[in-house]
């Protein structure tokens, strides 16, 4: 019962962006093994806004890197 009432205030009460993070930080690679589609599909997001997700993440870890190169 627990884990219903959690997934159900993850789709209500969190944005696609932090359902994306909880959802990397709880399964870390199972990204990598399963179609974007999928993943998707369970943050309650089309595939386009997912690959938008992913994409602003990558940037963001690039911008960090560069960042702390210049250190």
């Amino acid at each position: 019962v627990a884990t219903g009432l959690l997934r159900e205030y993850e789709l209500l009460g969190m944005d696609a962006a932090a359902r994306y993070e909880r959802f990397s930080a709880r399964y870390p690679g199972l990204e990598a093994r399963v179609a974007a589609r999928h993943v998707a599909s369970y943050l309650g997001i089309t595939a386009v806004h997912s690959s938008r997700l992913r994409r602003g993440r990558r940037h963001a870890a690039a911008a960090l890197r560069t960042r702390l190169k210049a250190s």
